[in-house]
């Protein structure tokens, strides 16, 4: 009986038009529209995927379409993103509907553009959504929904010289050892599985190694990496030699490559490249 009721509705429509729905009194109710979740589709050290689901109802004895709608993610008090994004979506009668759209939150552009975030390990947000539709009668109308929460905010590791150490001197040669700091700035610990690096002072690579042997760098934390090596005045020249013999800093450069294990989910173990240059004091024993 329903089925021969909405059909009978729709050819009444298509024959006799808007107008002569209002004449016979056919009412129109705007459609409702609710923010079922708002969920982290991907994560890594660079940027955030939010996902956004939009359930929308349909109260009305004919079929209405979604035309469309426009957005905007407030992050902390800030406008962040918008846009608009056109759909075609239709929603049966006294049925419903409902359709995902995702976001890219990059989180340099993040800390860029909102200051507060550079000691925060999340942030909240607001989804302001305006929906367009495009009902018989009424014609084209907006309904806004919107939605609160928080993300995580993620920050890639720093690797840094923590320390250089003149260990022993020789007519022929020096023992250094050296000491890699891996810094994770998150509210979660990783994993480090391996770790390769070159340490150069003056463009000239003085010590080239790895190490496999994981360790845990927890939250807000450290993790060191040592290694001990020989540096050949007869290879290097004396000029290494007067170097480590002399009260300045050193000026080093390091590269390296270190593969993370983060310990949540979302994120997926990654293999990080760093450059960092500087200069440190040497120490001697």
């Amino acid at each position: 009986m329903k089925r021969i009721m909405l059909a009978g509705i729709a050819v009444l429509l298509l024959l006799t038009g808007c107008e002569s729905l209002r004449r016979i009194g056919l009412s129109i109710e705007r459609p409702t529209a609710t923010v079922v979740g708002v969920s982290v589709s991907r994560l890594d050290f660079r940027e955030a995927e939010l996902t956004a689901e939009i359930l929308v109802e349909n109260p009305n004895a004919v079929g209405i379409t979604l035309t469309g709608f426009s957005y905007t993610l407030v992050v902390e008090g800030v406008e962040f993103l918008s846009g608009t994004q056109t759909r075609g979506v239709s929603i049966p009668a006294f049925g419903e509907r409902s359709f995902e759209f995702p976001v890219t939150v990059g989180f340099r552009n993040l800390v860029d553009t909102v200051g507060a975030m550079r000691d925060r390990d999340e942030a909240s947000y607001t989804f302001e959504i305006d929906l367009g539709f495009e009902l018989p009668i009424l014609g084209e109308v907006t309904v806004p929904v919107r939605r609160e929460g928080t993300f995580p905010i993620v920050r890639l590791p720093t690797v840094r010289v923590a320390d250089l150490v003149l260990d022993s001197l020789t007519i022929s040669g020096a023992r250094l050892s050296l000491s890699v700091e891996v810094e994770n700035p998150n509210g979660f610990a990783f994993t480090l599985d391996s770790l390769s690096y070159a340490f150069a002072v003056n463009e000239r690579i003085w010590f080239d190694g790895a190490t496999d042997r994981r360790r845990t760098v927890p939250a807000h934390g450290t993790g060191e990496v040592s290694a001990t090596f020989t540096l050949s005045f007869t290879e290097f020249g004396r000029t290494v030699r007067d170097l480590l013999l002399g009260d300045e800093a050193i000026d080093y450069s390091i590269a390296a490559e270190a593969t993370v294990d983060p310990e949540i989910d979302l994120i997926p173990t990654v293999t990080l490249p760093f450059n960092r240059s500087g200069r440190i004091d040497l120490r001697r024993r």
